[in-house]
């Protein structure tokens, strides 16, 4: 799930999910037993960094950066 963080996102993934904040604070993360799924929360900036850090050498070997 792509989302910015608020009370009640916080709530819902530590009370109801019961997931983990990940390393670097930005989301959340674990498995739920209950429906046999991995989630992760992240926001929407934080999946864009994480798409230009992945992909920047990528980019830079085509020489489009």
């Amino acid at each position: 799930m792509i989302a910015d963080r608020c009370d009640k996102i916080d709530e819902f993934a530590i009370k109801d999910f019961q997931l983990t904040l990940s390393p670097d604070g930005e989301g959340y993360l674990g498995f739920h037993k209950g429906y046999n799924v991995y989630v992760e929360i992240i926001s929407f900036r934080k999946l864009i960094e994480d798409a230009k850090m992945r992909n920047k050498i990528f980019f830079k070997k085509l020489g489009i950066e």
